[in-house]
Order: structure tokens, then sequence, then C-alpha cells
């Protein structure tokens, strides 16, 4: 049971942070080249006088290209996903196939309960709910600009955060549906079940970290970035079953609505770079933090 659920919960969230933070096609050097030429010149003039182009004018303009081409695989993917959110929303909604397992699923957790397992998964859940996402996003968002001086970055992380926000509350209002009995319960909620705001949140949040991260970052811290993000996707999904507050279903729809949702909020990040780098660069809004701490880059 274990293994169908890692399966089963890991995918998407793998496709989305692969391609989104690691696959070669979106052409991270093409990009890290047009940001850091926008950044060097830039920063002797922010846009009032002219400066000497070390950079050929068609070399830009095909960096620049490539740049705006980058999103293209998260915006589909990210489509892909939405669409197939919908398509098990309609489902759940009309009692089909996907809703058959959620009663032996959850009866399987339930004898699993121990004391030990009940302190773990009450402090996940803490940790998981929207104030501790949000928490979460915004001390990340803070070291970007404090640490990184990535106030376009920042940016991303926060607007992942608020569009997750909406996401859930719009999907919950639309579902309605039940809880599981308050028997069952060792957390009492009350809301719409579907989907889980825990999980939609956590793979929004965490994902959308491990992406910035891995786009920054040494293979080393690449690969751990992605672990530590999908690894605590899978216990918040674990949890949520384990508390006994969400069904199977509620869980497979918040796994695909928070990865569909985090590939657009990416792609919007990496059509507008170029843009909004150039805007934080003329108006030099960084020039009063305190230099940017370097992490290791990749090959």
């Amino acid at each position: 049971m274990i293994l169908v659920l890692v399966v089963l919960f890991s995918v998407p969230p793998t496709l989305a942070v692969c391609f989104a933070g690691g696959c070669d096609l979106v052409k991270r050097r093409e990009l890290t080249g047009l940001l850091s030429f926008l950044s060097a010149a830039d920063s002797n003039n922010f846009g009032m006088n002219p400066v000497p182009m070390s950079m050929p004018r068609s070399d830009l303009q095909r960096r620049e290209v490539t740049s705006l081409k980058s999103w293209l695989i998260p915006a589909i993917l990210g489509l892909v996903l939405l669409a197939a959110f919908i398509e098990l929303a309609a489902s759940v909604s009309a009692g089909g196939w996907v809703v058959g397992a959620d009663h032996q699923t959850l009866d399987w957790f339930i004898s699993l309960r121990s004391q030990a397992g009940t302190a773990v998964a009450e402090v996940i859940a803490v940790v998981a709910d929207p104030v501790g996402t949000a928490l979460t996003a915004t001390v990340f968002a803070g070291w970007l600009i404090w640490r990184r001086r990535d106030l376009v970055g920042a940016g991303y992380v926060v607007g992942t955060l608020a569009v997750s926000g909406l996401g859930i509350v719009v999907s919950k209002a639309i579902m309605h549906r039940l809880r599981p009995p308050l028997a069952t319960q060792l957390v009492i909620e009350t809301n719409g079940s579907f989907p889980s705001g825990h999980l939609t949140g956590a793979v929004m949040i965490y994902g959308c970290i491990a992406i910035v991260m891995i786009r920054m970052s040494a293979p080393g811290i690449s690969v751990l970035a992605g672990a530590l993000a999908l690894g605590a996707m899978f216990a918040v999904a674990v949890d949520r079953l384990y508390l006994g507050v969400h069904w199977l279903s509620d869980l497979f729809g918040s796994v695909l609505l928070g990865s569909s949702l985090l590939m657009l909020c990416t792609a919007l990040w990496l059509a507008t770079m170029p843009q909004t780098t150039r805007w934080v660069l003329r108006r030099n809004l960084t020039s009063h933090l305190p230099p940017a701490k370097s992490v290791p880059a990749r090959d």
C-alpha cells in the first residue's frame, strides 16, 4: 500500500519540479547568461545612459527568445495537470471509480495508529497548515531578498503562495465534499474535504522552493532540495490519511491541483523574468541590501 501511494503521490510533483527546475530543455544556461548580461549593463547606468554592448545584438536577441521559450514546457504541463484535476473532480462529484478505495485506505491507516505516530502526525499537521506554509514561504522569500538580492525570485515565491490560497478556497467552495466521519478524525476539521488545503499548499510551496534552489545551486544541492521537497509532500499526504481528515481521492486531487498551479506560476515567472529583472535593476531596488551570498553554481 505504501509503495503504491509513493508512486501515485510522487509522479506529478516530480514531473513538475524536474521540468521546471532541472530539465535542460528550458535552457537554463541561456537564461542565466541573459540575466547576467542585463545585470552587468543595468548596474552601470540603471537605464539612463547607453552602455556599450559587450554581447552582439543578435546573440542578445537569441538569448531573449530562448528565455521566453523556457516557459512553454511548464505552461503545457500545468494545463495538462489542470485538465486532469478537473476530470478527477468531476469523477469524485459523480461518485465514480476513483473514490472506490477511499474507505479501505482510510480504514488501513486507522489500523496503523499508535501514540508515537499520532504525536508525529499532529506536529506535521501544524507545520503544513496554511499558516505554517505561509511562514515557510515568507522566510524563504526574505532569504532570497536579504542574502541573494533576488527580488524576482522572492516575488515568484510570494505569488505562488497567493495563488495557492486562492486555488484552495475556490476549489473547496465548488466541491463542497464531506470529510470522513468525525469519529475517525484525530483532529477536527469541518470545512470542505476536496482538495486538501494542507497538501495543495505543500506541493506548491515546497515545490516552488525546490525549483528556485535547483535553478541556482550545484547538482548536489539540487538533488537534496528536490528530494526534501518530494519527501515533505509525501509526509503531508500520509499525515492527512493517518489523522482521518481526508479521503484518498482528496489527496489525488490536491497533488494534481498543486502541481498544475505550481507549473503555471513557474511559467509566468520564467516568461517575465528578463523584463522584471530589468525593472528591478533600473530602479536600483537592491542597493540598500548587503552583497549577495554566493551559492555553489551548477556546472
